[in-house]
């Protein structure tokens, strides 16, 4: 992933980068024409709401977190991310 434009290990603090990927598109495409059917581009904050995106947020808000940790710095961080992708 990266953090600051540099390299760095998601795992180290998960949550701080952003992931990213090489996707060679052009193969994909060649190797799938013909065999399967494309619904076209979504928008990301339309992918991560079908895929239940804020229903794991409210189980995050709920019980599963002891409640000093709805106010720590951390579970901020993933309200503000969680606003930022799936609100556009």
């Amino acid at each position: 992933g990266f953090c600051d434009h540099k390299l760095h290990d998601v795992l180290i603090a998960p949550g701080t980068a952003d992931l990213t990927a090489d996707v060679d598109f052009s193969y994909l495409r060649r190797m799938a024409q013909g065999k399967v059917a494309s619904l076209g581009p979504i928008k990301q904050h339309t992918f991560l709401k079908n895929m239940g995106i804020d229903v794991r947020l409210k189980r995050l808000q709920g019980g599963s977190y002891q409640r000093n940790a709805r106010q720590s710095k951390p579970f901020a961080s993933v309200v503000a991310g969680f606003s930022e992708l799936a609100w556009q």
